[in-house]
C-alpha cells in the first residue's frame, strides 16, 4: 500500500499600501523587511500554499493573511492607567534604575517590545513578567535575578524552571521537517506556556531587524508579525 506524501508548503510575502501592492510576491525576508523599514504604512501580506503549485495559482487558492504594523507611535499613545502589562514595564524600569543603576533608556528596547507582544497575545502578568525579563537576561545574564521581583502572589517553583529553560541557548527555534515548528518545553496541556516559549523565541528573531537578518518564517506567533516596524522603530530610538 502506497503511503500518500504530505504537502510541502510554500509561503510568499509582499507589502500592501493603500489596498495596492507595492512589492513583488517574494519569499525573500530581507526584501519585505527593507520595505517595512522604509514605508511607515506599509502592511504585511503573506501567502500559503502547497509549494507544488504555481505563485499565479496560488493567489487564487493559497491562504492570505495580513498583518497591519503596530509603530512605536501608536504603541505609546496608548498608555493608559490601570494597563497590567504597562504597570509590568513600569515596575520594571524602577527595579533596574534601583537595585542595579540602569538608566531606564538602556534595556526600553527589551521592555517595550516584550510588553507590546505581551499586551496583543493577552498572557497573564505573571507570564508577561517572565517574557520581558527572560528577553532583557539574554543581553545581561546577571539581570536574571529581576524575576524573582516579581510583584504578583502567584508565583509557583514551575515559574523558576520554566524562565531558566527559556535561557538555555540557542534561543532560536527548534525544526521539524517542512519548516514547521514545534514545542520542546512542556507538555500540551501547558498551553499559555507554550505560546511564551514561542514569543520569546520570536523576540529574539525580531532583534535582527537590526542587521537584516531577520526571517520572517521563523516567527511562531501571528502577533508578532504585527511588530516589524515597530521593532525598528524602537531600535532605532533607543539605540
Amino acid at each position: 500500500m502506497k503511503t500518500k506524501k504530505k504537502m510541502s508548503n510554500v509561503t510568499y510575502y509582499s507589502v500592501m499600501k493603500n489596498d495596492s501592492l507595492i512589492q513583488p510576491w517574494t519569499k525573500s525576508s530581507r526584501e519585505i523587511v527593507q520595505t517595512l523599514k522604509r514605508d511607515s504604512q506599509g502592511i504585511l501580506i503573506s501567502l500559503k500554499g502547497d509549494s507544488k503549485v504555481s505563485l499565479d495559482d496560488l493567489i487564487d487558492i493559497g491562504k492570505l493573511s495580513i498583518y497591519d504594523q503596530q509603530t512605536m507611535d501608536q504603541f505609546m499613545n496608548e498608555k493608559t492607567c490601570g494597563d497590567v502589562y504597562l504597570d509590568n514595564a513600569f515596575t520594571l524600569i524602577d527595579d533596574l534604575e534601583m537595585k542595579y543603576g540602569v538608566k531606564d533608556s538602556k534595556y526600553s528596547f527589551e521592555i517595550y517590545l516584550a510588553t507590546a507582544l505581551a499586551k496583543k497575545m493577552q498572557i497573564s502578568q505573571k507570564l508577561s513578567w517572565i517574557l520581558m525579563t527572560a528577553f532583557i537576561a539574554t543581553q545581561s545574564s546577571k539581570l536574571a535575578d529581576l524575576v524573582l521581583d516579581y510583584p504578583g502572589d502567584d508565583w509557583k517553583q514551575f515559574d523558576n524552571s520554566f524562565f531558566d529553560k527559556l535561557l538555555e541557548k540557542p534561543y532560536d527555534p527548534p525544526f521539524v521537517e517542512q519548516g514547521k515548528h514545534y514545542v520542546t518545553y512542556f507538555k500540551s496541556e501547558l498551553f499559555e506556556y507554550n505560546l511564551v516559549a514561542k514569543a520569546f523565541q520570536d523576540l529574539n528573531e525580531l532583534r535582527k531587524i537590526n542587521n537584516n537578518r531577520l526571517t520572517l518564517n521563523k516567527l511562531q506567533n501571528q502577533h508578532s508579525y504585527e511588530l516589524i516596524r515597530m521593532s525598528f522603530e524602537l531600535l532605532k530610538y533607543f539605540s
